[in-house]
């Protein structure tokens, strides 16, 4: 995630995506300088075995 995204949303290492409202994943996040600021990039071998297609849309926020 970009940095100044996860200080914004009060990320400290860990995010909490939700996937149509219904599916709630948690991954580490990690920031990086060269990831856009209205992005969040993933494995795509994680997401895949977690069932997430690609181009999905999910809300993140930090994981509580």
């Amino acid at each position: 995630m970009n940095p100044q995204t996860m200080k914004e949303l009060d990320i400290e290492a860990k995010i909490e995506a939700v996937i149509a409202g219904k599916k709630k994943l948690h991954f580490t996040a990690l920031p990086m300088e060269g990831v856009p600021r209205n992005e969040v990039w993933c494995n795509e071998d994680e997401l895949r075995r977690q069932g997430v297609a690609d181009k999905t849309i999910a809300t993140v926020r930090a994981a509580g």
